[in-house]
């Protein structure tokens, strides 16, 4: 793999382990309801060919045909929304685990140099989670700060 794919995929996943755990969670849960669309569907046209046979008509009878036609195009229109459905949901997963990930990577690279250097105030990027801790870090870094230099006079 080149260098710049590498770097591209572990941009692209923070932290893989939990990445990958969140999108295979959504692409099975994608194709639970893919597969539950997909049988009413099956059991949606076999009802209608019961009632054409239970009404006597023979399997030559157009009503068959147009059945069959009908059939096939509403799969073609299945496969590709479900497609549509389940790459929404990987990439769905994929912003929701970054919104996520990122602030937890972020919290240990801070932590990771705290003493290495002033690094200023903590904070997020704007739309992740966790927004509340922040200020709570800052709060309770100054108030160590404080501690530190009082009693090291």
């Amino acid at each position: 793999m080149s260098k710049s794919k590498n770097r591209m995929l572990r941009n692209l996943l923070i932290n893989p382990r939990f990445q990958a755990a969140v999108i295979l969670h959504s692409v099975i849960v994608s194709f639970l309801m893919v597969l539950i669309q997909f049988l009413s569907l099956k059991y949606y046209f076999h009802k209608y060919l019961m009632e054409g046979k239970d009404i006597g008509l023979q399997a030559s009878h157009p009503f068959f045909r147009f059945i069959a036609e009908q059939q096939a195009f509403m799969n073609t229109v299945f496969i590709v929304t479900s497609l549509v459905l389940v790459f929404v949901s990987v990439i769905s997963a994929l912003v929701l685990s970054h919104r996520i990930a990122g602030p937890i990577h972020r919290l240990k690279m801070f932590f990771g140099f705290l003493g290495d250097k002033d690094q200023g105030a903590f904070s997020f990027r704007k739309g992740d989670f966790f927004q509340d801790l922040p200020p709570i870090i800052n709060d309770g870094l100054s108030k160590a700060k404080i501690r530190v230099s009082k009693e090291n006079p």
